[in-house]
């Protein structure tokens, strides 16, 4: 899945959290609304985290 992907490379943002929260909230909110709710948890979680 092309969500995958980008789930795979978002450690490639963690020296700029502010964009690494935006992708977080746009793939959680991605997978929730797919139904994968485990995936999109964890992303709206660590988006939180980071915040």
């Amino acid at each position: 899945m092309i969500l995958d992907n980008g789930s795979d490379k978002i450690h490639e943002l963690r020296k700029q959290p502010e964009a690494e929260v935006v992708v977080r909230n746009i793939l959680g909110k991605t997978y929730l609304f797919l139904g994968f709710h485990g995936e999109a948890i964890e992303h709206l979680e660590k988006a939180l985290d980071i915040h």
